[in-house]
């Protein structure tokens, strides 16, 4: 669930930190993942629609990382405190599996945003 609480102000960006992968990247390690996000300060993740497992997101720039931040903030101002977001979102999956304080399938580095918009996993 996204609230109002959680809007992450523009200085604070460059403060979240990212776990970023090192290596290189193409497009044919990309995964692409529809699911519910949340995006606090304190919380980037995305649950997949379907298999119900949970990614931490991650950006391998912090202009990707805006963008993101961004069109977030864009939907969800015009809804309602407690909307889902339902994001499509596209990069390679890395990083171990639980590795926060929460279980996690992996980091999904993204680069490519699809869409984000207010909805439910159907």
């Amino acid at each position: 669930m996204f609230t109002r609480k959680g809007h992450i102000p523009f200085p604070l960006v460059a403060l979240i930190p990212i776990a970023l992968q090192l290596g290189c990247v193409t497009t044919k390690d990309a995964e692409r993942v529809r699911g519910e996000l949340v995006f606090t300060i304190d919380r980037q993740t995305l649950t997949e629609c379907g298999s119900g497992r949970v990614y931490l997101v991650g950006t391998h720039t912090s202009s990707a990382f805006v963008r993101l931040a961004g069109r977030v903030n864009e939907v969800s101002r015009n809804s309602s405190d407690d909307a889902t977001l339902i994001a499509d979102l596209e990069g390679p999956v890395g990083g171990p599996p639980s590795s926060a304080a929460y279980p996690v399938h992996g980091t999904l580095e993204v680069f490519v945003i699809h869409s984000v918009e207010v909805g439910t996993c159907d």
